[in-house]
């Protein structure tokens, strides 16, 4: 395949036997055979890059293990999910940061929905009065009785 190089101003028209790849002023645009429906297009406004398609998946990547990264080291990326959506590794072990990193959850304002696997305070047995516990116990942490704490 040899380089193509455009002046600016001008446009390029590419005809593929599955459809048309053409520039339209900053506009890169993914047309079917037909040529006149647009399929996808890329562009730029206002230093903001669009990918955009009329309906369908945006894939990044083709099935190959690979990272996506975002933004450059030290700098701080936001990633919005207009009107919600959902982050799922399709069955497969999901992650949430990586050593060293901070995972911040205390951000006012936000609602979070846990899980009732999850032991919240209702949950946790709290013991008054006198009590009396037969047998071996085991705590998976540690334990006050009265003003000491046993493991």
């Amino acid at each position: 395949m040899s380089n193509v190089y455009i002046k600016p101003g001008e446009n390029i028209l590419y005809i593929s036997a599955d459809g048309t790849l053409s520039t339209n002023a900053s506009r890169l645009e993914f047309r079917a055979a037909d040529e006149t429906t647009i399929k996808s297009t890329i562009y730029e406004l206002n230093s903001n890059l669009y990918l955009s398609v009329p309906s369908g998946t945006i894939y990044l990547g083709d099935g190959t293990p690979t990272n996506l990264e975002l933004g450059a080291s030290g700098t701080s990326v936001d990633l919005n999910l207009l009107g919600g959506g959902t982050i799922t590794s399709s069955g497969n072990a999901l992650d949430l940061g990586y050593s060293g990193d901070t995972i911040n959850l205390n951000i006012s304002g936000v609602t979070y929905n846990w899980p009732t696997l999850l032991a919240r305070d209702a949950d946790v047995v709290k013991l008054t009065g006198d009590q009396t516990i037969a047998g071996s116990k085991t705590f998976s942490s540690a334990v006050t009785l009265g003003s000491t704490a046993s493991t």
